[in-house]
């Protein structure tokens, strides 16, 4: 009250005031990459070195969806050493 020359009242409206509570969206289930892809989780890490979960996190991180197959290939294969057929295999992420 004191530092800002406001009324008591004012300043303790200002104090007590709390903000309406948001209602929050539930979160979408994540879908069963695994069953979308026909590959099971555990084939794809052992050869890729990443679960779906991951490519599909990873891929959406570099906005996967803004280039084209060929080039995100590429750029699998370089960065993460994939071997060439499974470069493709990791993208069957990408369109979520």
């Amino acid at each position: 009250m004191r530092k800002t020359g406001e009324s008591y009242t004012a300043a303790r409206t200002i104090l007590l005031f709390k903000p309406p509570r948001r209602a929050i969206a539930p979160r979408p289930p994540t879908p069963d990459y695994a069953k979308l892809a026909g590959m099971s989780d555990k084939a794809i890490e052992a050869k890729t070195g990443c679960t779906w979960q991951k490519w599909v996190e990873h891929l959406d991180y570099v906005n996967a969806h803004t280039g084209t197959h060929r080039e995100l290939a590429e750029y699998i294969h370089e960065k993460h050493t994939v071997p060439g057929w499974w470069t493709r295999t990791a993208l069957l992420t990408k369109g979520k």
